[in-house]
């Protein structure tokens, strides 16, 4: 039987710099939802993402090699917010990103990028 479920997930991203090398900070706010009283596990599936910083509102986070799980502590819906990073990539001019994201049946992404103001 199913006991919970990620139902959101809203990312906001955005380039920063550290020490001259550029990665992605993505902030994720997660809405994941427990179907039974007690503690159960949603997983948030696979990420090449490093969690920086959480707010968890109760719920625990478990990250086994390049998984993570959210353990809900009651039944009903609870909001999490994660902030992860991962280097920019270069390959000849190009910066590329390779992301892995927890996934869920809604979601949005926006992506905020340097660069000059085309106005």
């Amino acid at each position: 039987a199913i006991t919970g479920a990620v139902t959101s997930v809203e990312y906001e991203g955005s380039i920063q710099e550290d020490d001259g090398r550029q990665y992605l900070e993505v902030k994720a706010t997660i809405i994941a939802e427990s179907f039974v009283e007690g503690w159960t596990s949603v997983s948030l599936g696979e990420t090449n993402l490093t969690v920086t910083d959480s707010y968890m509102g109760g719920t625990r986070l478990r990250q086994q090699e390049n998984a993570l799980e959210l353990l809900l502590p009651v039944k009903g819906a609870h909001t999490v917010t994660l902030t992860m990073r991962t280097p920019v990539s270069q390959k000849g001019l190009r910066r590329v990103l390779d992301l892995e994201l927890p996934k869920a049946p809604v979601s949005g992404f926006e992506l905020l990028v340097p660069g000059k103001d085309r106005t």
